[in-house]
């Protein structure tokens, strides 16, 4: 009894088959590798004493502080890599990127999110008259890093907009080292660890953003 022989398969057949079989193991590897999230890097603070805010840019509020050789983990930027998205006890914070050793090529890996809203405006608030500094309880010496206001009522705590309408001044106005400036009303309660008593001069550091 004579049995009849099966077809060959083509050649071009096997060929695809190979190919398929040889996507099917590669395929898996390629998606693994694009699911992977951009590696997180580590930032050191480069500046004294640089604040940590909700969102990217001064408007934002300043939610704590960190010192010059604190690392920081990064989880983003802003689109123009000026501030960067920093993780803090397990909180999102926000720092300024040129008082840390983040390089441009390193924050041009970095997902870029714009985090926080900008925050509401404050209410209007009734503002102090003009003190003269013979008058004011507690003075302060502008030191040569101190530019902006904002610098030395950030760093203790102060309201920016009431020491600013005690001196007279504008908030963004710059300032000229050497020249005192009042820091708070006749009758204000003592900041921080009771200065305030007479004239005082609070040793500030460098410039913080």
């Amino acid at each position: 009894m004579r049995y009849a022989s099966l077809p060959r398969p083509h050649g071009r057949i096997l060929f695809g088959l190979v190919l398929v079989l040889f996507g099917l193991l590669v395929q898996p590897s390629a998606v693994h590798a694009q699911a992977q999230p951009p590696a997180p890097i580590t930032v050191t603070v480069t500046g004294s004493v640089v604040n940590l805010r909700a969102g990217p840019g001064l408007t934002h509020a300043v939610l704590g502080q960190v010192r010059r050789g604190d690392p920081l983990s990064v989880q983003g930027r802003n689109a123009d890599g000026s501030w960067l998205q920093v993780a803090v006890d397990g909180r999102t914070r926000w720092i300024y990127a040129p008082l840390t050793g983040a390089t441009a090529p390193r924050k041009a890996g970095l997902p870029v999110t714009d985090g926080a809203a900008a925050p509401p405006p404050a209410p209007a608030a009734s503002l102090p008259a003009p003190l003269p500094l013979d008058r004011c309880p507690r003075r302060h010496t502008v030191n040569p890093n101190e530019t902006q206001l904002s610098q030395i009522t950030d760093w203790l705590g102060l309201d920016l907009a009431v020491v600013a309408a005690l001196n007279g001044m504008d908030p963004d106005a710059p300032l000229t080292a050497g020249a005192e400036i009042c820091l708070a009303e006749v009758g204000a309660p003592p900041a921080g660890s009771g200065e305030g008593q007479g004239p005082a001069t609070p040793v500030s550091p460098p410039s913080v953003a």
